[in-house]
């Protein structure tokens, strides 16, 4: 069993408004669900183990 931890920053949401709001400071939801669906289809010989998603302006990182 393997177990792939997505570690996000803080998000901006509603989808239309994500990708222009926050100037730096947010991450579009879109781009979370973009991952996750790359993730997903990844094969069964590969694993991603940590995945940290901060938004470009994130102080914290």
């Amino acid at each position: 069993m393997t177990v792939t931890c997505l570690q996000a920053g803080q998000l901006n949401t509603p989808l239309e408004q994500a990708a222009r709001n926050g100037e730096g400071q947010l991450i579009a939801l879109h781009d979370v669900v973009a991952l996750v669906r790359t993730l997903l289809s990844l094969s069964a010989a590969s694993y991603v183990g940590e995945l940290v998603l901060p938004a470009i302006a994130d102080e914290r990182f």
